[in-house]
């Protein structure tokens, strides 16, 4: 009878056992590995816990924000949660594998397509890429946001780029004929001039973007995804590029920081705002469609648009290319 009595509850330890279930907080998807850091870099400005990035099944990145025993945990970390969290419209999302088992307790990167569902980045490697501590990031002063709008209005005249979450909309203008882009502010239903910036464009025999579109994301030390044709390209010239060219790197044609464009030119949705390992073709038009700048200017100015769209939203920044 014993005997029974011990099985019978032996069963029931193991049927416990495999329904225990892992819980996240789901909060961005995106389509490469850098749209997940930077969406990784947002949460943990305010955030302390565990950030998760997993590519999953579908192809698709997504980030996680930690992991949590049961649903309650999990709806009560959101309403915890900063409001970057808030406004991606996360949401509780069941596992069916242990984020922390899986990552040995670190936040690696999961690749769920790969036979084993471990990542192809080792912790070490991970760590190494892992440039958040790396960033320097353009200065702004806290203490400088001042909130009397009179005050703001001498601010801005003064230094256009001191303030940038009180403006309402940030235009980006390039003008190609004559490599020039401008940033811009709309404050009061006025637009002010923030920055001019001298770059790189399209070339003259090359079909450029034009017209109006948005930033999709903005990633300070990018990753680069040469296309197989650009690998090959540079296999002729004697150097075997990788498919994924780290931050830093002497290939790395993204330079120091890059922001997406929405554009489209023959289906194709690969035009940037980027920096240059040759910073003597700016202002010429040398580039396949993006538009070039020097390194400490894309860092500056990545930084700004960075800063608005915490503030406000990506979508309230566009851009005019002609």
């Amino acid at each position: 009878m014993k005997k029974v009595i011990f099985f019978i509850l032996f069963l029931q330890l193991l049927l416990n056992c495999a329904n225990i279930k892992t819980y996240t907080i789901a909060v961005c998807t995106t389509l490469d590995f850098d749209g997940a850091m930077n969406c990784k870099r947002k949460i943990l400005k305010d955030n302390n816990l565990e950030v998760f990035i997993v590519k999953d099944k579908d192809k698709k990145f997504k980030t996680y924000y930690s992991s949590f025993k049961t649903i309650d945990e999990a709806n009560n970390a959101i309403k915890r949660a900063s409001s970057f969290i808030k406004t991606e419209k996360s949401f509780v999302k069941e596992l069916a594998y242990n984020l922390e088992q899986i990552n040995d307790n670190s936040p690696l990167f999961i690749d769920l397509n790969s036979k084993d569902k471990k990542s192809n980045i080792t912790n070490e490697n991970f760590l190494e890429m892992n440039y958040f501590d790396e960033i320097k990031k353009y200065k702004f002063e806290k203490s400088s946001e001042v909130k009397n709008k009179a005050i703001n209005n001498n601010i801005l005249k003064s230094d256009p780029t001191l303030n940038i979450t009180l403006y309402e909309q940030l235009i980006i203008e390039v003008d190609s004929s004559k490599n020039l882009m401008v940033l811009k502010g709309k404050f009061n239903n006025k637009i002010k001039n923030i920055q001019t910036y001298v770059v790189s464009t399209g070339k003259d025999e090359i079909k450029k973007p034009t017209g109006e579109g948005s930033v999709s994301s903005i990633t300070l030390k990018p990753f680069w995804y040469p296309t197989q044709d650009t690998i090959d390209t540079f296999k002729k010239r004697g150097i075997d590029l990788p498919k994924v060219v780290p931050p830093g790197n002497k290939y790395n044609y993204m330079g120091a920081a890059k922001i997406n464009l929405t554009h489209i030119v023959d289906g194709k949705n690969t035009f940037r705002i980027h920096g240059t390992l040759s910073e003597n073709t700016i202002g010429t038009n040398e580039s396949s469609g993006c538009i070039r700048m020097k390194n400490n200017e894309v860092i500056q100015l990545a930084s700004l648009l960075d800063k608005f769209a915490d503030s406000k939203n990506i979508d309230n920044i566009k851009v005019f290319l002609k």
